[in-house]
């Protein structure tokens, strides 16, 4: 049988995404530079922030509906944030980041991420995952 070399068409969002906020915790600008262009296309507004101090104060002030954040921080871990993010509320987040080992997805797990994903992300699947959370949030 001979596979197929059309590629897929990528995955629309819902009318439950639009105007859906996303809150972007990471210390790359270049990383919000590349889920602006991702998500744009999806008229989803990004808010975005280098510290994980000021993100805990967004979201006290106004809550997301997502949370994309990254947890390797100024050459450190920070899966405690996790748990600082989940006290403060119920959003759906998942983890971006560039520590590739397994043992960091299922400690991202446990501590309440939806889903870990590593750097340079396949924003296909990347993609499909933050529609999946704002169609269900």
């Amino acid at each position: 049988m001979q596979k197929s070399h059309m590629m897929q068409k990528p995955r629309q969002a819902s009318q439950a995404c639009f105007g859906k906020r996303i809150l972007l915790i990471d210390p790359d600008e270049i990383n919000y530079e590349l889920h602006h262009f991702q998500l744009k296309k999806f008229k989803i507004k990004l808010e975005y922030t280098k510290s994980l101090r000021h993100a805990l104060w967004l979201i006290q002030e106004n809550p997301p509906d997502l949370i994309l954040t990254e947890i390797y921080f100024n050459g450190h871990l920070h899966y405690e944030h996790l748990f600082s993010l989940r006290q403060e509320m119920l959003t759906p987040i998942i983890v971006q980041s560039s520590q590739s080992a397994a043992h960091h997805a299922e400690n991202c797990r446990i501590r309440g991420a939806k889903a870990y994903f590593r750097k340079p992300l396949q924003w296909d699947e990347y993609t499909k995952a933050i529609l999946y959370c704002l169609e269900n949030s």
